[in-house]
Protein backbone atom coordinates (compact mmCIF):
# COMPACT_ATOMS: atom_id res chain seq x y z
CA UNK A 1 0.00 0.00 0.00
CA UNK A 2 2.85 2.15 0.69
CA UNK A 3 3.93 1.71 -3.03
CA UNK A 4 0.72 3.31 -4.12
CA UNK A 5 0.07 5.91 -1.79
CA UNK A 6 3.33 7.78 -2.73
CA UNK A 7 3.50 6.55 -6.63
CA UNK A 8 6.82 4.39 -6.47
CA UNK A 9 7.13 2.82 -10.16
CA UNK A 10 8.25 -0.97 -10.01
CA UNK A 11 8.86 -0.47 -14.02
CA UNK A 12 12.64 -1.19 -13.26
CA UNK A 13 12.17 -3.34 -10.59
CA UNK A 14 13.42 -7.18 -11.41
CA UNK A 15 11.54 -10.04 -9.51
CA UNK A 16 13.25 -13.55 -8.74
CA UNK A 17 11.28 -15.90 -6.41
CA UNK A 18 13.23 -17.67 -3.34
CA UNK A 19 11.51 -21.21 -4.01
CA UNK A 20 8.59 -22.81 -5.64
CA UNK A 21 6.35 -26.11 -4.98
CA UNK A 22 6.64 -28.96 -7.13
CA UNK A 23 4.73 -31.92 -7.52
CA UNK A 24 5.90 -35.84 -6.97
CA UNK A 25 6.98 -35.74 -10.51
CA UNK A 26 9.18 -32.97 -10.19
CA UNK A 27 7.08 -30.45 -12.09
CA UNK A 28 6.70 -26.78 -11.00
CA UNK A 29 3.68 -25.45 -9.76
CA UNK A 30 2.97 -22.77 -12.23
CA UNK A 31 1.84 -19.50 -11.13
CA UNK A 32 -1.42 -19.56 -11.36
CA UNK A 33 -2.17 -22.60 -9.52
CA UNK A 34 -3.88 -22.05 -5.94
CA UNK A 35 -0.46 -24.36 -4.41
CA UNK A 36 2.02 -21.78 -5.84
CA UNK A 37 4.42 -19.14 -3.82
CA UNK A 38 4.81 -16.86 -6.69
CA UNK A 39 1.17 -16.79 -6.99
CA UNK A 40 0.71 -15.61 -3.81
CA UNK A 41 2.98 -12.40 -4.54
CA UNK A 42 1.11 -12.16 -7.72
CA UNK A 43 -2.30 -11.84 -5.82
CA UNK A 44 -0.71 -10.23 -2.85
CA UNK A 45 1.65 -7.66 -4.28
CA UNK A 46 1.43 -7.52 -7.99
CA UNK A 47 -2.50 -7.01 -8.71
CA UNK A 48 -2.47 -5.16 -5.21
CA UNK A 49 -0.42 -2.54 -6.92
CA UNK A 50 -1.90 0.15 -9.46
CA UNK A 51 -0.92 -0.56 -13.35
CA UNK A 52 1.32 2.04 -13.61
CA UNK A 53 3.25 0.88 -11.12
CA UNK A 54 3.60 -2.44 -11.82
CA UNK A 55 7.37 -3.87 -13.42
CA UNK A 56 6.43 -5.56 -16.85
CA UNK A 57 5.16 -9.12 -16.36
CA UNK A 58 8.36 -9.93 -18.35
CA UNK A 59 10.56 -9.11 -15.30
CA UNK A 60 8.64 -11.34 -13.18
CA UNK A 61 10.64 -14.41 -13.81
CA UNK A 62 8.77 -17.72 -12.72
CA UNK A 63 10.27 -20.85 -12.01
CA UNK A 64 9.22 -23.34 -14.81
CA UNK A 65 10.53 -26.82 -16.01
CA UNK A 66 12.86 -25.54 -18.07
CA UNK A 67 14.45 -23.13 -15.98
CA UNK A 68 15.53 -25.11 -12.84
CA UNK A 69 18.98 -25.66 -13.59
CA UNK A 70 19.54 -22.01 -15.13
CA UNK A 71 17.88 -19.97 -12.74
CA UNK A 72 20.86 -19.49 -10.72
CA UNK A 73 22.32 -17.84 -14.22
CA UNK A 74 19.79 -15.76 -14.78
CA UNK A 75 19.93 -14.50 -11.30
CA UNK A 76 23.36 -13.82 -11.94
CA UNK A 77 22.92 -12.70 -15.97
CA UNK A 78 20.92 -9.50 -14.16
CA UNK A 79 23.79 -8.80 -11.83
CA UNK A 80 22.86 -10.82 -8.84
CA UNK A 81 20.28 -9.88 -6.57
CA UNK A 82 20.16 -6.40 -4.95
CA UNK A 83 18.15 -7.45 -2.36
CA UNK A 84 17.04 -10.93 -0.50
CA UNK A 85 14.08 -11.44 1.28
CA UNK A 86 14.53 -14.96 3.54
CA UNK A 87 13.07 -16.76 6.28
CA UNK A 88 14.25 -19.50 8.39
CA UNK A 89 12.58 -22.93 8.69
CA UNK A 90 12.36 -24.99 11.87
CA UNK A 91 15.51 -26.72 10.47
CA UNK A 92 17.21 -23.75 9.61
CA UNK A 93 16.91 -23.87 6.34
CA UNK A 94 16.31 -21.18 4.05
CA UNK A 95 13.33 -21.81 1.31
CA UNK A 96 14.59 -25.39 0.51
CA UNK A 97 17.86 -24.69 1.02
CA UNK A 98 19.27 -27.54 3.91
CA UNK A 99 21.77 -29.73 4.53
CA UNK A 100 19.95 -32.96 3.16
CA UNK A 101 19.10 -30.73 -0.07
CA UNK A 102 22.70 -29.21 -0.52
CA UNK A 103 24.94 -32.22 0.69
CA UNK A 104 28.66 -30.72 0.24
CA UNK A 105 32.07 -31.63 1.48
CA UNK A 106 33.48 -27.94 2.33
CA UNK A 107 31.58 -24.57 3.00
CA UNK A 108 33.79 -23.43 -0.21
CA UNK A 109 31.29 -26.41 -2.33
CA UNK A 110 28.33 -25.47 -0.55
CA UNK A 111 28.04 -21.70 -1.22
CA UNK A 112 28.87 -22.06 -4.49
CA UNK A 113 26.15 -24.23 -5.22
CA UNK A 114 23.11 -23.13 -7.74
CA UNK A 115 19.24 -24.01 -8.09
CA UNK A 116 17.71 -27.12 -8.24
CA UNK A 117 14.62 -29.54 -7.93
CA UNK A 118 15.07 -30.75 -3.91
CA UNK A 119 12.83 -32.84 -1.38
CA UNK A 120 12.45 -30.43 1.23
CA UNK A 121 13.31 -32.40 4.63
CA UNK A 122 10.23 -33.28 6.65
CA UNK A 123 11.08 -30.06 8.60
CA UNK A 124 10.49 -28.21 6.35
CA UNK A 125 7.37 -29.52 5.04
CA UNK A 126 5.63 -29.55 8.44
CA UNK A 127 6.37 -25.84 8.22
CA UNK A 128 4.84 -25.66 4.96
CA UNK A 129 2.03 -26.71 6.78
CA UNK A 130 1.00 -23.90 8.69
CA UNK A 131 1.02 -21.36 6.10
CA UNK A 132 -2.36 -20.27 4.97
CA UNK A 133 -2.52 -21.64 1.25
CA UNK A 134 -2.32 -24.81 3.46
CA UNK A 135 -5.14 -24.02 5.76
CA UNK A 136 -2.72 -23.17 8.53
CA UNK A 137 -3.09 -26.85 10.06
CA UNK A 138 -0.45 -29.18 10.42
CA UNK A 139 -1.87 -31.36 7.81
CA UNK A 140 1.74 -31.96 6.08
CA UNK A 141 -0.49 -34.05 2.99
CA UNK A 142 -1.49 -30.83 1.62
CA UNK A 143 1.92 -29.08 1.07
CA UNK A 144 3.43 -30.45 -2.50
CA UNK A 145 6.40 -33.32 -1.76
CA UNK A 146 9.20 -31.47 -3.97
CA UNK A 147 10.30 -27.77 -4.78
CA UNK A 148 12.76 -25.88 -6.40
CA UNK A 149 15.11 -23.27 -5.38
CA UNK A 150 17.89 -20.77 -5.45
CA UNK A 151 21.31 -22.07 -4.38
CA UNK A 152 23.44 -20.36 -1.37
CA UNK A 153 25.28 -19.10 -4.03
CA UNK A 154 22.88 -16.87 -4.94
CA UNK A 155 21.95 -15.34 -1.59
CA UNK A 156 26.07 -15.14 -0.68
CA UNK A 157 25.85 -12.77 -3.94
CA UNK A 158 23.06 -10.69 -3.34
CA UNK A 159 23.91 -7.09 -2.50
CA UNK A 160 21.16 -7.13 1.01
CA UNK A 161 19.96 -9.63 2.59
CA UNK A 162 16.96 -9.01 4.60
CA UNK A 163 15.91 -11.90 7.13
CA UNK A 164 11.73 -11.81 7.96
CA UNK A 165 10.37 -13.83 10.59
CA UNK A 166 6.54 -13.21 10.19
CA UNK A 167 4.34 -16.55 9.89
CA UNK A 168 2.43 -14.36 12.84
CA UNK A 169 -1.16 -15.96 10.94
CA UNK A 170 -0.77 -18.96 11.88
CA UNK A 171 0.24 -19.14 16.15
CA UNK A 172 2.97 -16.73 16.44
CA UNK A 173 6.78 -17.06 15.30
CA UNK A 174 8.37 -18.17 19.02
CA UNK A 175 10.19 -21.42 16.75
CA UNK A 176 11.57 -18.78 14.19
CA UNK A 177 13.43 -16.99 17.51
CA UNK A 178 14.93 -20.35 18.48
CA UNK A 179 15.95 -20.52 15.13
CA UNK A 180 17.61 -16.83 14.58
CA UNK A 181 19.23 -17.28 17.51
CA UNK A 182 21.07 -20.41 16.43
CA UNK A 183 21.75 -18.64 12.96
CA UNK A 184 23.48 -15.89 14.84
CA UNK A 185 25.38 -17.44 17.17
CA UNK A 186 25.28 -20.87 16.58
CA UNK A 187 28.67 -22.65 14.90
CA UNK A 188 28.98 -21.74 11.15
CA UNK A 189 28.17 -24.90 8.97
CA UNK A 190 26.76 -25.28 5.52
Amino acid sequence: EGLNKYNVSCRNVHIFFLYEYANEKGEVAPWQSLYSRSGKFMKHFYERLRAELRMPMEQIHFWTNDNIDTYSDEIAALGGADVAYTALSWSGGIGFIDPEAFPAKSMDEFKAMGSRLVTPMQESIAYDSLRGMFGCSGDIGNVPPKGVTVGPRDLMAAKEWIDVEFLVGCGGIAHQKHQIRLSLFGPICP
